[in-house]
């Protein structure tokens, strides 16, 4: 289906009496984009499933996982008062971690830090799941900036719990950068899931990548090379012109002065 929408081939559908094409309501809604990035995550190899995932959480986390289970979207988690259910956007299940993640599409919309609340409550109290060590919340999307900050406060709420709850912000463009180097760094067949990713993201105009600084001052040097390879060169255009035109006028201002003196000594 994201092989059809890409090349325009998926067709158009009816929403609200509109007519649209299926690659407008991609870029629309983001569950469609959230279940193609985790819809393909299992797919991966166990290496690039650990590769994925340390774009998330750093690599000891990551380590102390355990086994890979499965991966569930929009739970319906039970357990806040007035409210039926929650609905965290994934669930990735683990031996010894669950790891939520509630998403943002990019470039729009803002996350909620009572959602974050009432999705880790669920889950805590919810007699359908079994109890993990750890939980991992990660915030996809919304304004990473403010996101830990706000993050970190909530973190501390749960303090307290026998479970270690952590909370982890994620800005799309970071996910994108971060896959773009797994991309480009692998030659195994998760290349391909990596591809899948980047033309997906694309699709929100998400194609540029952040270069590491290292990246920028080597390229700083070499445009500065360059200015001064291209002043040498056209100081030495400039020379050469220079002597193409005093080639070129030398002769006549010769002539022209032989022409006077001749004529100075003929009035003598």
């Amino acid at each position: 289906m994201l092989a059809a929408v890409l090349h325009g081939k998926a067709g158009r559908i009816s929403i609200d009496g509109e007519d649209q094409s299926w690659r407008e309501v991609f870029r629309q809604r983001e569950d469609l984009l959230t279940a193609t990035i985790f819809g393909r995550f299992p797919y991966l190899s166990e290496q690039g499933e650990r590769d994925f995932l340390n774009i998330f959480l750093p690599k000891e986390h990551v380590d102390e996982l355990g086994d890979y289970q499965e991966t569930i979207f929009w739970s319906k988690l039970k357990g806040i008062k007035e409210r039926r259910h929650v609905e965290p956007d994934v669930i990735i299940s683990y031996e010894n971690a669950l790891i939520l993640i509630e998403v943002k599409p990019p470039f729009a919309g803002q996350q909620n830090p009572d959602q974050w609340r009432n999705e880790i409550t669920a889950l805590l109290k919810d007699d359908e799941w079994d109890k993990p060590e750890k939980i991992y919340f990660i915030s996809l999307g919304g304004n990473s900036k403010i996101n830990q900050s706000i993050l970190q406060e909530v973190e501390q709420e749960y303090a307290d719990e026998e479970i270690l709850i952590s909370l982890k912000s994620l800005s799309w463009e970071t996910l994108q950068h971060g896959i773009a180097i797994l991309h480009d760094n692998t030659t195994s067949r998760d290349s391909r899931v990596y591809i899948d990713w980047l033309s997906s993201l694309a699709l929100f105009g998400l194609t540029e990548r952040p270069r590491p600084f290292s990246d920028m001052l080597k390229m700083a040097k070499q445009a500065k090379l360059n200015i001064s390879k291209m002043q040498s060169t056209s100081l030495s255009i400039k020379k050469a012109e220079d002597k193409q035109v005093d080639n070129c006028f030398y002769p006549l201002f010769k002539a022209a002065i032989q022409s006077k003196l001749r004529i100075d000594l003929w009035r003598k």
